[in-house]
């Protein structure tokens, strides 16, 4: 009976250790997949550099959405992972300098991350807000809203982007659409004060004057004392603003009371109240530039540029209008009419300066006018206020157009202004090799190294190097190193192993070769 209770025991053991194995194996290879999703989005962006920008520009909110969510996982097959490395390490700071002009895109790339991550971790709530703050900053208020809606409970909820998500997601204000909203936020779990601020606020989209009135009696009566909603409390300063102000005009004090709904954000309501108290003085100037930011928050750029260009033609030598008419016409693909009126925001002295001159450069390279890009690259370059992702953005553009002195021009002043940093080294060895210059190529690296000997993109290069100038015995060393780096990236060390298994058998080849002759 021993005997055979000690095969059975053994037998047990066997099968869930198999078990453990297997259950480990599945999940290793998850985290793994994630890796490649998410670090391989670089190379895949390099590759649409400019047409995501513009994809974007196409895209209406919910269709960003859907097109995220149906296109398929971005990874690389495995035995890519060692070229994917050198795209990955040398161009990303350049690409998200790029997507930096429109911060959509990077958070497209940033809800591809999480939503891999939800995956791996399915419990996360922390994720979760992530995933719904992403969305909301990205104009999806409708999935925003489904998001918020269905986890008031998670922690880290944020009540007020729920609302905001489902008026952004109606936009219009008329009686039907209020009687909809008013619906919708019967079913949410508010406090006295928010109920009496969110209800109110949809009666002045029909009536301002009773609207009005109603806030009027409410803070001239006990219950206003202790006001704790920080939007309540910034419509009674509205409020009295309105009552103490001594100008006759009630479109003026009208448009204090509407300042507040705009502070709190609330821009459709912004947009209703002028349609219903100001749309006969189109040349009101207190309600202008609340109305075109309204209309530009909800991506509705075609009406903000009605709004504001009237408004900047009586206000000629306004700059901050300029660069608001700039940015409104960047939205409507208008590329050269929005450097003209960045150019004459300069000319008025608008600053910060650095700002507009990415933006001139990133116009000019979506309508392919290249000199000029150049031109204001190298004016951007020359700013003292250009940062490494400035440089790192010229040196990548000028590679990309085989500009190779012009993008050592720039490595070079990147070395002058950075004098701490070793970035620039990267370009430079990468600038060389490209023009063969080997020499050249094997001091940048060198000097790289001495800045961080355990950098895997130096050691990797220092590997290609060899590779191209068949120093065989030297790239096996270096692609070892790479190997030993990066240990922990499964697939990537399978594939190398794959290609150092070239490289020895390259080195094979020479020494017969060498032993021949």
């Amino acid at each position: 009976m021993t005997k055979y209770f000690k095969l059975a025991c053994i037998i047990v053991v066997f099968i869930v250790l198999w078990f453990w194995l297997y259950s480990f194996s599945e999940k290793f290879s998850d985290i793994d997949s994630s890796w490649v999703a998410v670090n391989d989005s670089w190379s895949w962006t390099q590759d649409k550099l400019g047409e995501d920008i513009q994809d974007v520009e196409n895209s209406s909110a919910d269709q960003l959405w859907q097109g995220d969510e149906d296109q398929e996982e971005i990874s690389l097959e495995a035995d890519n992972q060692y070229e994917a490395l050198e795209d990955e390490e040398l161009y990303k700071n350049a690409i998200d300098k790029w997507d930096s002009f429109f911060v959509e895109n990077k958070l497209i790339f940033a809800l591809k991350n999480y939503q891999t991550a939800k995956k791996l971790s399915p419990d996360d709530k922390n994720l979760d807000i992530k995933i719904w703050d992403t969305h909301f900053k990205l104009h999806n208020y409708k999935q925003a809203y489904s998001y918020y809606k269905w986890n008031e409970q998670a922690q880290g909820f944020n009540k007020e982007k729920e609302v905001l998500s489902l008026l952004y997601w109606q936009k219009d204000m008329g009686e039907t659409e209020i009687e909809t909203l008013k619906e919708e936020l019967q079913e949410l779990d508010f406090s006295a004060q928010e109920k009496i601020y969110y209800f109110n606020s949809l009666q002045c989209a029909i009536d301002f004057s009773k609207c009005k009135q109603f806030f009027q009696d409410y803070f001239a009566s006990e219950e206003w004392a202790t006001i704790t909603f920080s939007p309540l409390g910034s419509i009674k300063d509205g409020i009295d603003a309105f009552e103490w102000s001594q100008v006759d005009d009630l479109n003026y004090k009208n448009a204090l009371v509407i300042w507040k709904f705009f502070e709190n954000k609330n821009y459709p309501l912004v947009i209703s109240l002028w349609r219903q108290l100001l749309e006969e003085f189109p040349d009101y100037d207190p309600m202008i530039l609340m109305l075109w930011k309204s209309y530009y928050e909800l991506w509705m750029y075609d009406e903000a540029h009605e709004i504001l260009k009237p408004y900047h033609e009586r206000n000629l030598e306004d700059e901050k209008v300029s660069y608001f008419l700039g940015l409104i016409s960047i939205r409507r693909k208008y590329y050269l009419s929005s450097s003209i009126y960045f150019d004459k925001a300069l000319d008025y002295g608008y600053t910060p300066e650095i700002d507009i001159k990415r933006k001139l450069v990133y116009n000019y390279f979506l309508i392919k006018n290249t000199e000029k890009m150049y031109k204001k690259l190298n004016e951007l370059l020359r700013n003292p206020d250009a940062n490494e992702s400035d440089f790192a953005l010229g040196i990548y553009q000028a590679i990309q157009d085989s500009r190779y002195d012009l993008a050592l021009e720039f490595a070079k002043r990147w070395a002058v202004q950075f004098q701490d940093s070793a970035r620039f080294y990267w370009y430079m060895a990468d600038i060389y090799m490209r023009q063969e210059k080997w020499d050249f190529a094997k001091k940048s690296i060198e000097k790289w190294k001495n800045r961080d000997p355990k950098d895997t993109s130096v050691v990797y290069y220092e590997w290609k190097m060899f590779m191209e100038t068949k120093e065989y015995n030297k790239a096996f060393i270096a692609f070892r190193r790479v190997i030993k780096l990066s240990w922990w990236k499964w697939e990537f060390v399978s594939s190398a192993n794959t290609q150092l298994r070239i490289v020895d058998q390259e080195l094979q080849k020479q020494k017969q070769n060498d032993a021949s002759s």
